[in-house]
């Protein structure tokens, strides 16, 4: 095979080959199916390219078409490859093809790539937003839980119900801290990082 012609992504050759390795540690489990959408069009684009280049697309006609359609779905055009399988009988795609539609693949993970980067940044968007709305609430929790504090300070006394109050709002602060750290966790990051007060 013409190397030169080879996707430079199958010769691990590719400028932003990290970032595709970061995103895949991140959204790819080790066992079984990604869930996220995020991981899910980096393993459809690697399994079609894989079965390319190792398997001379024998696979591709009759056990790819979820991959091929997730492709798609996610705007990552896959006609070229869908032409390609429509012109074999035997399973297996022209070594010819094969040999030149490495700037075809190319495209076709640099897509997936584009797309698995913009549905993260989606995510993270949507994360800053939810810890921006815990965040209010926890401070509209401590300014109550002040005010008590600084009643009890200057020696205003604190009846039952002012009693059961600060302690409702104690129990408040504690159910939003949990609830940042869940959010934390499921946006992939270290819940010891928050424990620490957000140091490196």
């Amino acid at each position: 095979m013409n190397t030169e012609i080879r996707s430079k992504w199958w010769d691990d050759e590719s400028p932003i080959q990290s970032i595709w390795d970061r995103l895949w540690d991140k959204f790819v489990p080790q066992h079984g199916t990604p869930i996220d959408p995020s991981g899910k069009v980096l393993v459809y684009a690697s399994q079609i390219m894989y079965d390319l280049y190792n398997n001379g697309g024998c696979n591709l006609k009759d056990g790819y078409e979820e991959e091929i359609e997730g492709l798609e779905s996610e705007g990552i055009s896959m006609d070229w490859l869908l032409e390609a399988i429509g012109e074999t009988d035997d399973g297996y795609l022209d070594s010819t093809f094969i040999d030149t539609c490495g700037p075809q693949v190319d495209r076709m993970m640099d897509n997936a790539l584009a797309t698995s980067q913009s549905q993260e940044t989606e995510q993270s968007s949507k994360v800053i937003s939810e810890l921006k709305y815990l965040s209010k609430r926890v401070q509209y929790d401590v300014d109550r839980l002040v005010k008590h504090l600084w009643w009890e300070r200057e020696g205003i006394t604190l009846d039952v119900v002012d009693e059961k109050n600060k302690r409702w709002v104690a129990e408040r602060l504690d159910l939003l801290i949990d609830e940042i750290k869940s959010t934390l966790k499921n946006a992939g990051l270290d819940s010891e990082t928050f424990n620490k007060g957000g140091e490196a």
